[in-house]
């Protein structure tokens, strides 16, 4: 499917793929840009949010635990300058917050790790064109 519906009929639709485990971040990243995403990645919280300041990306998916800021933290960065961009959160049994709990602090949408691709391409499909 071609992502350059989702958003102003122009690029593909830009998201940022935030997560410690170089394993995982690659093979989501790997994964949405065979799907037509443009997709960026970072390691950490902190790089994440440089990277949102400089490049806005249309939707970020954040794990939880990272060290040198965690996905919590960007999430209530990203939240109190943009209340709009999608952010969604990837949690494993170890997360220091609920799902509740992220969804109160503006996550669009959470998914326990392991994840199915096609659950998060479902949940970019809604988030990017409203539907």
């Amino acid at each position: 499917m071609d992502k350059t519906s989702t958003h102003s009929g122009r690029a593909p639709a830009s998201v940022l793929v935030v997560d410690d485990d170089a394993s995982t971040r690659g093979a989501l990243g790997q994964a949405l840009g065979d799907e037509g995403y443009h997709v960026s990645t970072a390691a950490s919280g902190n790089e994440a949010w440089r990277h949102f300041v400089d490049y806005k990306p249309h939707v970020v998916i954040s794990d939880v635990r990272m060290r040198d800021g965690d996905g919590v933290a960007l999430l209530e960065k990203i939240r109190a300058v943009d209340p709009v961009t999608p952010v969604f959160i990837l949690m494993s049994g170890f997360s220091d917050i609920s799902p509740q709990a992220a969804l109160a602090k503006g996550a669009n949408a959470y998914f326990d790790k392991p994840c199915w691709l096609a659950d998060i391409l479902d949940a970019l499909e809604e988030a990017l064109t409203g539907g």
